[in-house]
């Protein structure tokens, strides 16, 4: 409890406090309470009556939002699929006059002459934009100042000229790539319609006032950028054998020399297989292709900006990405067409066929400039708005959109479709089946399960293939709704929550139904408009907003009036209230000022008290209480004194009992406590230690602030295992520990941790265990090697036998003079004689040499190795190390290697030997080996050193008794080592000796012999100049 954790002064105060302020509280709480609950008895009501207008006019404007919603979206629905019909059929007779025309053009005799005359004189009117720029922000695209009227820049596949025949050498079509300037007054088959200015922005009013109710007036379309362009690009007649005979062209989309059609390769696209078709016609039948054209690459989703391209890492190049109206206005557009063919028959027999290529831009016009709201019709088509109209063929693929990247086309270098946007899973799928673009699609489900809930292919989205195949199109249901609608050649609309809003769209049957179109009851394909539904009520809305404005300032007005009549209420209250407070604050005052005073004096004791406690709890256990009072306090403070005597005393035996160096010190690094052990270390007595920084009394303890710092200030255990310090000349390996003192009233923190009021540091020298697990390290390791060299020598020894003994062999067979080998020469034409003299030039017998030298050397390599993993029992007698060695280096003073290599006389030997020394118990020859081989070492390392000179060579052999063992030191003066050397000097198959001058194995088998078969150990020390020294320890008993 609260209470519970007060001071006595603090109780004290709160009990006079209570006492007498209480009362006044209660008094003047009362008063106030009945004036508040009068006050609040008429805000009630008031809240109650503006409640039941709110509701009621809520109520109204709700119902009346409602049901004008409701109407507008009929009306707009309706409005949208008569437009979508209109459109539908609209299609479909222009397709059907297409009939017309390669039908009109099969009843005429095959004349280029007439095909250019066709073909200039059936034109439609296209609608081109004037050009766009990006505004001042660079983050919108907005029309240009510049209008299009006598010249323009256009993408279009349109020849300006007659069209051209393959005779005709001096046709001029327009590059599809590179934008073309025209002039009016210089191309008649080119209509730039007039601007009308005048009337074009004049507000008409009725005549007659009889006329006025509802009269509505509506300005001229605005579209004035209109060119009559041909609707063919190409009328051909091929024979019998597909080769074209006649070409006529009206843009160089199409080449304009005569192909053989019968090759897929030569047509449009490399996708066209009409001949084929063709074939199969028979006298008055028509053959019709789908849309064919390149597909165009996008290289993002909507408004191509230089922030957006930058932002996706890509360079910002909108004219080599796919057009898409207003969000990219200067980008590649689609170009395709569509091939109308029939026979031509004479005297009952075909004689060949006229075929004609419509301009897919024809097509593309009676959707792109459709809008579903009240601009109805647009130069640019806008696809971000959500409001336009867009057409598919009979399959579900996309063949006119506002943006012409979802447009599906053809890989014009493969004739292959270009693959369609997928859902992940699928695309994730053709990637691992490695199957064609065309085969992996037959194998997919069409209209399997789509949903919003699927995601699009990343990496198709970033490759920029995006062009809409309903069919495969998993991640956009609408796609199944209009498959839906106009499964049976119908038409309708339904809505759609898309990317967060409401969406209507409406979806019509083309009812074209010639050729392949006759098969399907969608004909051609079927026109879809999409549309914002919170367009076609905005009025409603707007109402709905004037009725909740006017609702508003109604409760507005009722909040008014109640906030008049709390004021008043308040104001009474407040009077009462203040001389009810001026009163009580008087009488608080003097109350608390008495409780403070005899509070103080009957506490001053009790809080010395606390303060010395506080004192020993910090860490001086030397502090004690003053016990000279003779009342209950006194009692008390002698009790704590004993304690405190009985606690130090306690906590001294047990910290100074401890192997371990024990400091504690407070948050700057201040000793406050100094354990005999830390005495021992540093020399320094406690009472000498205390108050000094410890990163001063112990310098290696420097390197660990970060430690030491990072647990008082976080209160966390902190911890540095075998740290390598140097101590007094000498090297340690330390543990260091820091155990945080927290705080136990927790009253200092940092950023919500609270930090601790000191730390006890532990130092444990773990020097010896640290020797002791690298002995243990590097002894597993030569076991297992041992072990490993034993099986490889074994293994090696078979083949090595074979190859010396056959190497005798062929030696014995060429070059002794024995009867059977004479005998075989003389079979093969030869004598000895010759086969000896051939075997000198030949070298054979040098050859035959390196092989028996190469091989017993590798013998003598695996026999080394056999001795150091045969564990036998040698055989140990009592001797004198030092002798032992004197007998080794005159062993190597002799021995012929040696003498050649290094010339031991030139070596001078120091012996340093005690003559108290025990004998050891040993294997000699062992030991032996392992001396030979560190003088050996030691030998070629001083020759090796051309800082000494061979004169000054110089061995310090050393011997002396050490506790139970006995030492060999064997000193010289080479080049000695570096540490990353001497550490691995030891290990099997390591040698910094040129290749075939050493083996790696000489200093393995000396640490072998001493360690595992005389249980002693051998170690060396070096730097590099100042020589190498290796010492030998063995037990004396």
């Amino acid at each position: 409890m609260i209470f519970n954790s007060l001071g006595i002064r603090d109780k004290l105060i709160g009990i006079f406090v209570l006492i007498k302020v209480i009362p006044l509280i209660v008094l003047a709480w009362f008063a106030w309470d009945e004036i508040s609950s009068f006050s609040s008895i008429i805000e009630d009501h008031v809240d109650k009556m503006a409640v039941a207008s709110r509701q009621i006019t809520s109520k109204v404007g709700a119902l009346a939002t409602k049901d004008s919603i409701q109407a507008l979206d009929i009306k707009a629905r309706e409005s949208i699929e008569r437009l979508t019909t209109d459109t539908a059929r609209t299609v479909a007779d222009f397709l059907y006059q297409r009939d017309n025309d390669i039908t009109f053009l099969s009843k005429i005799s095959p004349d280029e002459n007439l095909y250019r005359s066709f073909i200039s004189s059936h034109v439609k009117p296209v609608t081109f934009h004037t050009p766009w720029v990006l505004n001042k922000n660079k983050d919108a695209w907005i029309p240009s100042e510049e209008p299009l009227t006598s010249s323009a820049s256009i993408h279009k596949n349109i020849n300006l000229d007659e069209p051209s025949t393959s005779s005709d050498s001096t046709q001029k079509n327009i590059n599809l790539e590179e934008p073309t300037t025209f002039s009016h007054s210089t191309h008649k088959n080119i209509n730039i319609e007039e601007n009308k200015t005048e009337g074009e922005n004049k507000e008409i009013q009725a005549r007659n006032s009889e006329n006025a109710l509802d009269f509505h007036y509506r300005s001229p379309e605005k579209s004035k950028n209109r060119i009559s362009t041909p609707l063919y690009i190409e009328i051909t007649f091929v024979d019998l054998q597909g080769k074209e005979k006649i070409k006529v062209t009206s843009s160089k989309l199409l080449p304009d020399v005569p192909l053989d059609i019968s090759k897929v390769e030569n047509t449009f696209c490399k996708a066209e297989n009409y001949f084929s078709e063709l074939k199969k016609l028979k006298p008055g039948e028509i053959y019709v292709s789908p849309v064919i054209g390149a597909y165009v690459k996008t290289h993002m989703i909507g408004t191509y900006t230089p922030s957006r391209a930058e932002k996706a890492g890509i360079e910002f190049s909108p004219e080599t990405s796919a057009y898409a109206g207003k969000e990219n206005p200067v980008g590649k557009r689609f170009q395709g067409l569509v091939r109308w063919a029939t026979p031509l028959v004479e005297n009952g027999a075909i004689t060949g066929y006229v075929t004609m290529a419509l301009d897919h831009t024809h097509i593309m016009e009676f959707s792109d400039h459709i809008v579903p709201t009240e601009e109805r019709y647009s130069d640019i088509s806008d696809a971000g708005s959500g409001n336009y109209a867009f057409i598919w063929d009979y399959h579900g693929r996309n063949i006119s959109h506002p943006r012409d990247y979802f447009i599906t086309g053809y890989d014009p270098e493969t004739g292959e479709p270009a693959v369609p946007w997928m859902e992940e899973k699928h695309y994730q799928q053709w990637i691992e089946s490695g199957a064609g673009i065309s085969d992996f699609l037959a194998t997919l489900p069409v209209f399997q399960e789509q949903s919003i809930k699927k995601k699009p292919a990343s990496e198709l989205t970033r490759a920029g293939l995006v062009g809409l195949d309903c069919r495969y199109l998993n991640f956009a249901p609408q796609c199944d709704g209009w498959n839906n609608i106009t499964q049976e050649g119908g038409s309708g609309s339904f809505s759609i929550l898309w990317s967060g809003l409401k969406k209507m769209t409406t979806a019509a049957t083309i009812p074209y139904y010639t050729g392949r179109y006759g098969k399907n009851p969608r004909g051609f394909g079927f026109v879809t408009i999409g549309a914002n539904v919170d367009e076609f009520h905005k009025a409603a809305i707007q109402t709905a907003d004037a009725i909740q404005q006017i609702q508003n300032e109604y409760h507005e007005h009722i909040n008014q009036q109640n906030l008049e009549n709390q004021r008043h209420l308040d104001e009474s209250l407040r009077h009462t209230s203040l001389h009810l407070t001026i009163y009580t604050f008087i009488m608080v005052v003097m109350v608390i000022m008495i409780a403070v005073f005899m509070a103080s004096t009957l506490t001053a004791t009790i809080t010395r008290m606390i303060d010395g406690l506080k004192k020993f709890q910090e860490g001086d256990l030397s502090h004690r209480l003053n016990d000279e009072a003779g009342d209950e306090i006194g009692q008390l403070s002698r009790s704590f004194n004993s304690m405190a005597d009985t606690i130090q005393h306690t906590m001294n035996n047990i910290i100074d009992s401890m192997p371990s160096i024990l400091t504690g010190i407070d948050r700057s690094g201040n000793v406050t406590l100094w354990n005999r052990e830390a005495g021992l270390i540093s020399g320094i007595e406690a009472k000498d230690a205390v108050g000094q920084s410890v990163f001063e009394l112990f310098p290696f303890l420097a390197s660990e602030k970060k430690i030491v710092f990072q647990a008082i200030e976080e209160g966390i255990i902190t911890k540095n295992q075998k740290r390598k310090t140097l101590f007094n000349s000498k090297t340690y390996y330390m543990d260091v520990t820091v155990y945080p003192l927290l705080d136990p009233e927790g009253t200092d923190s940092v950023d919500g941790i609270t930090m601790a009021v000191g730390a006890v540091l532990r130092v444990d020298n773990v020097t010896a265990r640290v020797r002791m697990e690298e002995r243990m390290v590097q002894a597993e390791k030569m076991q297992s090697i041992g072990s490993l060299a034993a099986g490889m020598a074994h293994e090696i020894n078979n083949p090595l036998a074979g190859i010396i003994q056959n190497a005798q062999l062929i030696k014995n067979r060429i070059q002794e003079d024995l009867p059977r080998n004479r005998s075989a020469a003389k079979e093969c034409g030869m004598t000895m004689e010759q086969l000896i003299e051939y075997g000198k030039k030949r070298h054979l017998f040098t050859f035959i040499e390196s092989i028996m030298n190469a091989s017993r050397r590798a013998a003598d390599i695996v026999e080394n190795m056999l001795s150091f993993s045969r564990k036998s029992d040698p055989h140990f007698t009592e001797s004198r190390l030092s002798e032992i060695l004197e007998r080794t280096v005159e062993i190597s003073k002799k021995d012929y290697d040696l003498k050649n290599r290094f010339n031991f006389s030139t070596i001078e030997f120091i012996r340093i030997y005690d003559s108290n020394t025990p004998q050891v118990k040993c294997n000699v020859g062992k030991i032996e080996q392992v001396f030979f081989n560190i003088l050996k070492n030691g030998a070629q390392a001083m020759m090796n050193n051309s800082s000494i000179g061979k004169k000054n060579s110089c061995f310090v052999l050393k011997e002396r008794a050490e506790k139970e063992n006995v030492i060999i030191e064997i000193q010289d003066n080479g080049h000695g080592m570096d540490e990353s050397i001497r550490k691995r000097i030891f290990e099997p198959f390591f040698t910094t000796k040129s290749v075939g001058t050493g083996t790696g194995l000489g200093l393995y088998i000396c640490y072998f012999i001493i360690n595992d078969e005389h249980n002693g150990s051998i170690t060396v020390t070096s730097q590099p100049g100042k020589g190498t020294t290796f010492r030998i320890s063995l037990p004396s008993n």
